[in-house]
């Protein structure tokens, strides 16, 4: 996966959100940052993936609804070609407009 997303451009800027973000860096330039994919819905996702500057978003597990919102589509997430075994999507926080994403401040704990 490390050297697929080498191969596709990701630059020493990236911030990826993978579900396992220390395992992927471990190969991956020591520029790159990694965000852990919380279990939360998409609106919560993509509000942390918003709140750490994420540029880009590997869709490695289960998620309540994500595959659902994946496949409707958001103007915020363009799927990109990688060689690996998940779907990688270029993140454009700017996308979502007001509302879209959860207020982080008012989301209670996760149960």
């Amino acid at each position: 996966m490390a050297l697929g997303l080498q191969k596709a451009g990701i630059d020493g800027n990236a911030v990826i959100m993978t579900r396992n973000p220390w395992e992927l860096l471990f190969y991956m330039p020591g520029t790159i940052r990694g965000v852990g994919l919380p279990y939360a819905t998409p609106e919560v996702i993509f509000a942390v993936a918003k709140y750490y500057g994420v540029t880009h978003f590997i869709n490695d597990c289960r998620r309540p609804g994500l595959d659902t919102f994946l496949k409707k589509g958001h103007p915020g997430l363009s799927r990109i070609s990688v060689e690996g075994p998940f779907p990688v999507y270029k993140f454009d926080a700017a996308s979502f407009k007001d509302g879209e994403l959860a207020d982080l401040d008012s989301t209670p704990p996760a149960e």
